[in-house]
């Protein structure tokens, strides 16, 4: 017999909800196994495919491709599983999923490995057919990069506390207790001596968005 993914045309091996009831689907079948899972019916394989991008797209972005097995597989997935994903795709177990990852090739490539891990075996859908289901949800366009938002400048002066002397303080590689959110003496002697570097650490402190500072 068929594996579930294939008798059913549900290549990611979906549980029935609003994503598989929205491409298509209209029944689910409880299955025989020792979790009672149960697996969404799809009419076609390109359909349960589509649900299958839709899924990932809505609940699966913002966190780590392992992270997404592991909540995919209900926190239940064996390390060989997202091993075989980064193997088969190259997509590193530390990428973050996101909607353009999606709807590249490199995603229709990860979800198509995915199912073959759910099968056991290769689906039986051709690499075209990958790509229609990819387009029925992405609209055939990469979705686009929001910028990164606009650095909010703040000016920070010994003798300040907050949060925004713990970023400076980890910018000048404080660690552990040193990272106190006050910008005394220390603070102020390692700023001094990273001016010649200022370059590098400005670039440390801007990852967090909203505070870019004019140090004084």
């Amino acid at each position: 017999m068929e594996p579930a993914s294939i008798r059913y045309k549900n290549p990611g091996a979906m549980w029935p909800g609003a994503r598989a009831t929205k491409w298509g689907s209209t029944t689910y079948v409880t299955l025989n196994d020792a979790q009672r899972n149960k697996i969404a019916v799809f009419p076609t394989f390109v359909d349960g495919a589509a649900a299958q991008f839709d899924l990932w797209a809505t609940n699966y972005t913002g966190m780590t491709l392992k992270a997404a097995i592991d909540k995919w597989s209900g926190h239940n997935s064996p390390a060989s599983y997202v091993a075989y994903l980064e193997k088969a795709t190259g997509i590193s177990i530390n990428t973050v999923v996101t909607r353009a990852l999606l709807a590249s090739d490199a995603g229709w490539k990860l979800l198509k490995a995915q199912s073959r891990w759910e099968a056991g075996k290769p689906i039986p859908m051709t690499d075209a057919e990958w790509q229609q289901a990819q387009k029925m949800v992405f609209g055939g366009a990469t979705a686009p990069v929001m910028p990164p938002a606009p650095l909010k400048l703040v000016t920070v002066r010994r003798g300040d506390r907050g949060e925004v002397v713990k970023k400076l303080q980890t910018a000048l590689g404080f660690t552990g207790n040193d990272v106190d959110g006050d910008f005394g003496i220390n603070t102020q002697i390692a700023l001094k001596a990273a001016l010649f570097t200022q370059v590098s650490l400005t670039m440390a402190f801007c990852r967090w968005p909203a505070a870019g500072t004019s140090m004084l």
